[in-house]
């Protein structure tokens, strides 16, 4: 599996990521979901504008989260 991880990890764009992120999180694809979290989290501006991301907020929204603004912990 991680070969497969690693060839997907680096055919990452803006227009695929939100996918590999929900194909890595079904498939227990710790790599590839690191991956993709990381390159997401890098080029929010530009994804929360693509068809995956919509696809993502509507089916699977639990993998949102890490995308929202954290709370401070001190207030």
């Amino acid at each position: 599996m991680a070969i497969c991880e690693d060839f997907l990890c680096s055919t990452l764009n803006i227009e695929n990521a939100t996918d590999l992120l929900i194909f890595a999180d079904i498939h227990s694809a710790t790599q590839l979901k690191s991956a993709a979290s990381n390159y997401i989290k890098h080029n929010i501006n530009e994804i929360v504008n693509t068809r995956g991301w919509k696809t993502m907020k509507s089916n699977q929204t639990h993998l949102l989260l890490d995308f929202l603004p954290k709370k401070d912990a001190q207030q």
